[in-house]
């Protein structure tokens, strides 16, 4: 726990307990009796790469980096939930048949039948109702609601009053939990399949366990003791009925671990940029690549995430871009002192490029925004910076 020594104590136990059921190691695998604690998933260097400078003296790879810390899990689902979404995720290429199929009359009547701007009107309106109802935007949030409604009218579904009425707006209908991934949060109702034959039953095998781990979440767990553990006798009975029937499915998830502020929980900075001599195989520097600042109390912390890229020029500068404060940075490549930093319209998303024109060097930030946890608004700009004495507008 020593990566998350610089929290304060309430946030220290905050996140300890998101852990409870955590290991971390090298080579720990995932399991379904523990999580896994890893920097792995976006961690080290990223799909942007690095830059090389080489001149007669020296070689340089300038790359940066990620380290901040995930959560792996792996639990048992229920294999007829399973078999559920399957079958809804097969209705996709049904459902874009029969939307191309209305399209296409719709647009032969409205060449038949169109006269001017009303009928245009009307086929905006056809057009957007496709759009809301086709396949197109069901993203796998949209199946897994579905699933979960239709679970409940499954002859084989769970039968537990006490879980329907109490615990299934949380944990699904078919115990299958619910997450938020890296673009959206930590969230996390934990999934209940199969819970009975795990280590994890030990944590709620109580009601006096389970209620106090809802209120540290502040979720109010109302049952009382003889519903709780009717409901725990129930799972245990149904978790045994899907092993027997070979129904219990390993699935896995992975997530960011988040502290109470919704900063990555562990000790920053969060994101690097490393100057390596490739002669010698050393590090020159590595320092923090931008900068985070805290909803609260708008403190700074130096080194965030990162998505973008690195540019090295001739003239021995690093431009750097892709961090959440939306800022395009230039590095002396001697010291890795920051030189120049300027605001972007939206967050980097790609390498920095170089051009010459008329005689003079020009520096071109893409910056359409980042899409995970952290990121602020996406849109779709390039911006490009000269010299103030190039004599170009």
């Amino acid at each position: 726990m020593k990566d998350f020594n610089h929290l304060d104590e309430e946030n220290l136990e905050y996140v300890k307990t998101k852990l409870r059921h955590a290991k971390a190691g090298f080579y720990v695998p995932p399991s379904l009796n523990y999580d896994m604690v890893t920097y792995g998933v976006h961690g080290g260097a990223e799909w942007p790469g690095g830059s090389v400078y080489k001149d007669s003296e020296s070689a340089h790879l300038i790359i940066p980096s990620n380290r901040y810390p995930w959560i792996l899990h792996v639990y048992y689902s229920d294999g007829n939930y399973e078999d559920l979404k399957s079958t809804i995720d097969s209705m996709k290429e049904v459902f874009n048949k029969i939307k191309t199929t209305l399209k296409s009359a719709w647009d032969k009547l409205k060449s038949i039948f169109s006269s001017g701007k009303q009928a245009q009107t009307d086929s905006d309106e056809v057009s957007k109702g496709l759009t809301r109802w086709s396949i197109d935007n069901w993203g796998e949030s949209k199946v897994d609601r579905l699933a979960d409604y239709l679970f409940r009218m499954l002859p084989y579904s769970l039968d537990n009053d006490t879980y329907i009425e109490k615990c299934s707006e949380c944990h699904g209908n078919a115990r299958q939990g619910k997450f938020q991934s890296e673009f959206f949060g930590d969230g996390l109702y934990p999934p209940l399949v199969g819970i009975s034959t795990t280590d994890k039953w030990n944590s709620v095998d109580t009601v006096e366990k389970a209620r106090s781990l809802h209120n540290f979440f502040g979720v109010d767990l109302n049952t009382s003791g003889e519903e709780y553990d009717a409901m725990m006798k129930y799972f245990a009975e149904y978790d045994q009925k899907l092993k027997e029937e070979n129904k219990l499915v390993k699935v896995g998830f992975w997530q960011l671990i988040l502290d109470k502020k919704g900063m990555p929980a562990t000790t920053p900075p969060w994101g690097k940029i490393t100057n390596i001599n490739l002669l010698t195989g050393t590090k020159e520097w590595s320092v923090p690549l931008g900068v985070r600042k805290t909803e609260s109390s708008g403190d700074e912390i130096a080194g965030d995430i990162n998505f973008g890229g690195v540019l090295t020029t001739k003239s021995k500068i690093v431009f750097a871009t892709g961090t959440p404060d939306q800022n395009a940075y230039a590095y002396s490549m001697k010291t890795g002192k920051v030189i120049w930093k300027t605001a972007l319209p939206y967050a980097g998303s790609a390498q920095p490029m170089a051009f010459r024109h008329r005689g003079c060097d020009v520096v071109v930030f893409t910056a359409t925004g980042g899409r995970f946890w952290g990121f602020g608004a996406n849109g779709d700009t390039t911006v490009a910076y000269k010299l103030r004495s190039c004599d170009f507008e």
